[in-house]
């Protein structure tokens, strides 16, 4: 029988000494069903500050608060909106049969209306602060507070491959050098793991047309994407480094 999925979160030191942490936690639902049912760890190659763990620690808390919050919508929304809908139902016919004055359709419709948003705000607020909820959250916090750092050399690997494309002047043409795979087959599968959750930072198609400029070996295409870096505030030293994992996972050469 096997046991449960492991994910892991990464620790990057920077070349600055600012921390990068890598996940796939977005605060929705997913990230919800990942703290409930999957093994957490975290990896590292400098060892990360007391202060960065401590502030990316309160970064999960309010991740988790979020995908409690979706959780929570999804779960109760049939019966908040079932209920919402037939207090719409009963007070438009309470004011157009049962009230003595006539009152206009369309103010009767908008007093319903509102009435009904009303609750459900309430039955959504209530359902928030239940017992059930709090439950859920408590699990989810300890399931962050669990979570254990440990150092990884394929961790250290990365970090200084960041930092090439850091420290040179200019991170595209580190990207353009050719340089071999530094990865062992073995490391694979965390290399992988870290291109995946880099992949969740440039998810638009604006980097997948900039990307296909390099991969093509589109005249122009360096100085291109430097423009648009530049205009965009992209961080070009990371998004280099994640072209470069592509390149080592088997992708593509990039080329001049």
């Amino acid at each position: 029988m096997t046991g449960p999925e492991t994910i892991h979160i990464f620790h990057l030191m920077r070349h600055d000494g600012s921390a990068l942490f890598l996940h796939p936690l977005r605060g929705d639902q997913t990230t919800f069903e990942l703290l409930e049912n999957c093994r957490i760890e975290g990896l590292y190659g400098a060892e990360p500050e007391i202060a960065s763990l401590t502030s990316f620690r309160n970064e999960l808390y309010s991740l988790a608060e979020s995908a409690l919050r979706a959780w929570d919508s999804q779960m109760r929304f049939l019966p908040r909106f079932v209920l919402s809908a037939a207090l719409f139902v009963v007070s438009f016919l309470f004011l157009s049969i049962v009230v003595r004055d006539p009152v206009p359709v369309l103010d009767e419709l908008l007093i319903s209306l509102a009435l009904s948003i009303a609750a459900y705000v309430t039955l959504r607020a209530r359902g928030r602060g239940s017992e059930r909820v709090e439950r859920k959250r408590i699990t989810l916090r300890t399931r962050i507070d669990t979570i254990v750092f440990s150092e990884s050399s394929v961790v250290q690997l990365l970090e200084e491959g960041l930092h090439m494309h850091e420290a040179e002047q200019d991170a595209i043409d580190a990207l353009l050098a050719e340089r071999g795979n530094p990865f062992a087959e073995a490391e694979g599968p965390i290399v992988n793991e870290v291109l995946q959750y880099l992949s969740l930072r440039f998810p638009d198609r604006g980097f997948r047309r900039q990307e296909r400029r390099l991969l093509r070996a589109e005249r122009g295409a360096a100085d291109q994407v430097r423009q648009w870096a530049t205009q965009k505030s992209i961080d070009l030293p990371l998004f280099c480094f994640y072209l470069r994992l592509k390149r080592a996972l088997g992708s593509r050469k990039v080329h001049r």
